[in-house]
C-alpha cells in the first residue's frame, strides 16, 4: 500500500479556542509541547498570545499559520516530522518566522503520531509570507521528504506539475526517482473541460462554462450573422465587441471569446472549426455593442423590475430598452413580435420575414423602427391607418361592460390583431374588413368578413356581458340576410345574443343539425323559429328552452357564490374587489337577460328562487 505524509493548512487570528483544541486530552489524546522558537512564554496559551500580538498592526486579519503533519504508519516520528517541516519552512520562507506547536498521540486508543504546528505570517518589515499553490507545494514537500528518508512514492494528485516544480529548483534527483516510481507520470493525460478560472466562475454566478459551447454547437453553422445574433439572443446570450474580438456575454455577464468557443463546439460535434479570421469575415460590418454597454443595459434592466421591459429587451436587445421602455405601452412576443407606443403607434417586428411594420400616428414608432433598422437590415413598411367609410353599420351592446381602454387594447392584441390608437376609438383590421372599435359600439363596413363577424362574437362575449344589436346611421341601407345570418352564426358559437333579430328556420335547423340539436349558450334565448311546426312541438321546444336557461341561471348563481365565498380572504386586496365587484355586476345582468327571455308562467313555474337564493 502506499502511503504518504499528509498535511494541511489554514490561516486565522489564534486564540484561546485554537490554544484548547491544540491542548484537548479528550478520547485519551496525550499532549506534548513543542519547543518554541522567538518566543518567551512558558505555556501554549501565552505563546499563543504573544505570536498573534506580535502581528499587531500588519496588513491582514488572520496573521496565524496552523499546519499540520500526518507521518504515515511506520514513520510516525518525530525525526520524520522535523524533516518535513525543515523543508517545509525553507520552501516558504519561514525559517525566521516565530514558531510553536504540540505533538498529538493516543487518541481514540490509535498510537499514530502527528503534529500541529503555528507561524507568524508577519515578517519583521510588516510584509506577509507569501502561500501561493500551497497545495501543489507541500505535495512537492511530501516527494521530497519521500526520497530523502527512503520512504514509497507517495500518490500525489498532481505528478506532472511536481515533477515540472522539480526540475524549475534543479532536484533532478528527485525528479529521476518520481519517473521510475511514479505511474502517474506515464498515464494518458487527462484534458480538463474547464479551466480551473472556468471553473471558479461557474461556481460563483451559476452559469457552467460548457453552457456556450453546448448552444454553439447547436446553433452552427449559421445562415447569416443577423439570423445567428438573434438565435444567440434566444437563449440569453449577447453577441458583443471585445477587445480582442467578438465575445459571447452569458446570462452572469461573464464574456467568452467566440472563437474560442466556437473551436470547443466543433471539437464537440467533431467538425472542423472556423479560425479567427473566417469567423471576423462571417459576422463582417453587423453592429456590435460593446461590452461595458450590455453590461450597464443588463444593470439597468434589474432595477426596472418590469416584466414588459424583460420580453422587450429579448425582442430589440437590452440597449434599446432603455431608450424606449418608458415610450412603450405594452409588448406582444411572436413572431411576428408587436411593440404598442404609448402615442398610440405600433411597430410589428418581423425577424423571419426581415421587415418592420409601422402603423399609427407618426412618432415613436418611427423612431423604434429607425433604430432597429441600423442594428438589423430590417425592410420598414408604413401601413396607413384606415376607418370604414361606406355603408358604416354599429353593432352596439345591450349591456355595455366595465372595460379600460388598455384591456380593451390587450384583447385585440390577444387574438392576433395589431389596434391602432386613434382618436376617438381604435382601428382594427381583420381578415380585410376594417372594424372601429368605439367601447360599447363596433363600426363595420359590408361586408364583413368571417374572421371579423367571430371576432366581434367573441368581443361582444367578453366586454358587453354576452350581448350585441345591430343599428346603421339613419338613411343607410340595411344589412344583407346573407350577413345577418352569418353573425348570428357567429353569435351563437360564442354564445351570445343577437337581439332584434329571428333566425329563419332553415338556419335555425341547420344549426341545431351541426350541434347535437341544442343551442348553446345565452343564444338559447333568441331560439324563436317565425313560423310553422304543431303546437304540441313549439310547447316541447318552449320547454326546452325554460329547462336550459334554468341550468344556465343556477350556473351563473353558482359562480356568483363562490366570489363572495372568497370576499373576506381578500379583504385588504382592492384590485381583487374592484375586479369582483364587476364581474358579479356583469353576471347579475347576465342573469336578468336570461330571466327576461322566460314568459311570466316559465319563470313562476321552472325556476326554483330558493334554490337560487334569491
Amino acid at each position: 500500500m502506499s502511503v504518504s505524509v499528509l498535511s494541511g493548512e489554514t490561516r486565522g487570528r489564534g486564540g484561546n479556542a485554537l490554544a484548547r483544541h491544540l491542548l484537548s486530552g479528550a478520547a485519551g489524546q496525550r499532549v506534548r509541547v513543542l519547543e518554541a522558537r522567538f518566543l518567551a512564554g512558558q505555556s501554549l496559551h501565552t505563546q499563543l498570545r504573544e505570536l498573534v500580538a506580535g502581528a499587531a498592526g500588519a496588513r491582514t486579519d488572520r496573521p496565524v499559520l496552523h499546519v499540520h503533519i500526518d507521518p504515515p504508519p511506520g514513520w510516525d516520528r518525530p525525526d520524520v516530522i522535523g524533516h518535513w517541516l525543515k523543508i517545509y519552512e525553507a520552501e516558504f520562507g519561514l525559517e525566521e518566522q516565530s514558531r510553536m506547536g504540540v505533538l498529538h498521540q493516543g487518541k481514540g486508543g490509535s498510537e499514530r503520531l502527528h503534529a500541529h504546528v503555528l507561524y507568524s505570517l508577519v515578517r519583521q518589515d510588516g510584509r506577509i509570507v507569501d502561500l501561493k499553490n500551497s497545495y501543489r507545494r507541500r505535495e512537492k514537500i511530501s516527494t521530497i521528504t519521500a526520497f530523502e528518508l527512503g520512504l514509497p512514492m507517495p500518490p500525489i494528485p498532481r505528478p506532472r506539475s511536481v515533477h515540472r516544480a522539480l526540475l524549475r529548483d534543479g532536484r533532478v534527483d528527485v525528479a529521476d526517482w518520481m519517473l521510475q516510481h511514479c505511474s502517474g507520470l506515464h498515464a494518458p493525460m487527462r484534458v480538463a473541460e474547464v479551466s480551473p478560472s472556468e471553473r471558479h466562475i461557474a461556481e460563483r454566478t451559476g452559469q457552467h462554462a460548457n453552457d456556450v459551447p453546448t448552444i454553439l454547437a447547436r446553433l452552427w453553422p449559421a445562415s447569416g450573422p443577423y439570423r445567428f445574433r438573434r438565435a444567440l439572443q434566444d437563449d440569453g446570450l449577447v453577441l458583443a465587441k471585445g477587445t480582442a474580438g467578438p465575445v459571447i456575454i452569458d446570462g452572469a455577464n461573464v464574456a467568452h471569446s467566440l472563437s474560442r468557443e466556437l473551436r470547443k463546439a466543433c471539437r464537440k460535434i467533431g467538425k472542423p472549426p472556423p479560425r479567427a479570421v473566417e469567423v471576423k469575415a462571417f459576422l463582417g460590418n453587423m453592429p456590435l455593442p460593446t461590452v461595458a454597454e450590455v453590461r450597464r443595459a443588463r444593470a439597468k434592466m434589474k432595477t426596472r423590475r418590469n416584466p414588459k421591459a424583460q420580453i422587450l429587451g429579448g425582442i430589440t436587445g437590452e440597449q434599446i430598452v432603455d431608450e424606449f421602455g418608458n415610450r412603450t405601452q405594452f409588448v406582444r412576443k411572436g413572431p411576428p413580435h408587436r411593440i404598442f407606443m404609448r402615442d398610440g403607434g405600433w411597430v410589428l417586428v418581423d425577424p423571419i420575414g426581415r421587415r418592420l411594420v409601422v402603423s399609427g400616428p407618426a412618432g415613436d414608432a418611427d423612431t423604434l423602427a429607425e433604430k432597429l433598422a441600423t442594428l438589423e437590415p430590417f425592410d420598414v413598411e408604413r401601413q396607413e391607418s384606415r376607418r370604414p367609410e361606406n355603408n358604416v353599420f354599429r353593432l352596439k351592446a345591450v349591456r355595455p361592460g366595465r372595460g379600460r381602454f388598455q384591456d380593451r387594447i390587450e384583447w385585440w392584441t390577444d387574438h392576433g390583431q395589431r389596434p391602432e390608437l386613434q382618436d376617438d376609438g381604435i382601428s382594427i383590421i381583420v381578415g380585410g374588413t376594417v372594424l372601429f372599435d368605439r367601447g360599447n359600439e363596433i363600426e363595420t363596413s359590408l361586408p364583413p368578413s368571417t374572421e371579423a363577424l367571430d371576432l366581434i362574437a367573441a368581443y361582444a362575449a367578453e366586454h358587453w356581458n354576452g350581448g350585441l344589436e345591430l343599428s346603421g346611421p339613419p338613411g343607410a341601407r340595411d344589412w344583407p340576410e346573407a350577413d345577418k345570418a352569418r353573425l348570428w352564426w357567429a353569435c351563437m358559437k360564442a354564445g351570445v345574443v343577437f337581439h332584434g333579430y329571428n333566425p329563419p328556420p332553415s338556419l335555425v335547423r341547420r344549426w341545431e343539425a351541426e350541434n347535437a340539436g341544442q343551442p348553446t349558450g345565452a343564444a338559447a334565448a333568441v331560439l324563436k323559429p317565425s313560423a310553422g311546426g304543431h303546437k304540441t312541438k313549439e310547447k316541447e321546444d318552449t320547454a326546452n328552452r325554460a329547462s336550459a336557461i334554468e341550468g344556465e341561471v343556477v350556473d351563473i348563481q353558482h359562480r356568483i357564490d363562490a366570489i363572495k365565498s372568497e370576499w373576506k380572504s381578500h379583504g385588504r386586496d382592492q384590485d381583487w374587489i374592484e375586479r369582483m365587484r364587476a364581474e358579479i355586476d356583469r353576471l347579475e345582468d347576465l342573469k336578468t337577460d336570461l330571466l327576461g327571455s322566460l314568459s311570466p308562467q316559465d319563470r313562476q313555474q321552472r325556476i326554483d328562487y330558493p334554490r337560487l337564493g334569491m
